[in-house]
């Protein structure tokens, strides 16, 4: 039987925070800067941005899982979030 780190969990329970504040206060913050006017126009802006990134992403770690096999993928994934840990420090 395992068990759960409790860092792990608090670190889960952040992210899952980061998830539900973060989209909400990025519509807001354009709402502020925009207006009501150019805030659909804006947030259509925001979206696609953030679906090309998933999609850039998705790539790297497909071309990636093709020339280098299947658990590269596991390496790039533990290198971002090195680079996200650094980043924060």
């Amino acid at each position: 039987m395992s068990r759960v780190n409790p860092d792990q969990a608090r670190q889960s329970g952040r992210a899952l925070d980061a998830a539900n504040v973060f989209p909400p206060a990025i519509a807001a913050v354009s709402l502020g800067i925009f207006g009501h006017a150019a805030s659909t126009r804006r947030i259509g802006r925001n979206e696609t941005f953030n679906h090309a990134g998933n999609a850039v992403a998705a790539g790297l770690a497909g071309v990636s899982a093709y020339w280098f096999g299947p658990t590269v993928v596991f390496y790039l994934l533990r290198y971002r979030c090195q680079m996200n840990s650094r980043q924060r420090d």
